[in-house]
């Protein structure tokens, strides 16, 4: 619980709650900004919708907040994400959104050494600033 405590306090942007009819929680959206200096990106930490609340977008609409606030706020190059490489599913929902498996991670959960897959998606201000350096024949350097 401290670890997600000390995520409210510092990113409380990226915390948001959908509430339904009844104040009855139907989802929730944890992240947070990560980067030094101007090489920043939005994490999704966690997406849960209710089972009695899903296929109706609401995963998508907690997601496009959340790139919202990465995009517009934090002026970041791109979010990314981690998923259980079993989980079909959230892959094939996330590639739905746009996002790409960029990696994967051996052994990433602790709870039964799952691995996972890096996703990750990229905003237009960023593949434009690597036009440009690209095209300026500046040197190009991964992040």
């Amino acid at each position: 619980m401290q670890f997600y405590m000390h995520y409210m306090c510092n990113w409380p942007e990226y915390f948001k709650v959908a509430l339904g009819p009844n104040n009855d929680i139907m989802g929730y959206l944890i992240g947070k900004a990560e980067g030094s200096d101007q090489k920043w990106h939005g994490h999704v930490s966690a997406v849960t919708v209710a089972p009695e609340y899903r296929r109706l977008g609401l995963a998508t609409d907690l997601m496009k907040y959340l790139e919202k606030v990465t995009n517009e706020l934090h002026k970041a190059w791109f979010v990314d994400l981690f998923v259980r490489s079993g989980n079909a599913a959230a892959i094939k929902f996330y590639q739905h959104l746009g996002y790409s498996i960029y990696r994967k991670v051996l052994k990433y959960y602790s709870d039964n050494k799952e691995d996972a897959y890096g996703l990750s998606l990229c905003f237009c201000s960023f593949v434009s600033l690597l036009s440009s350096l690209y095209l300026s024949g500046s040197q190009i350097y991964t992040v």
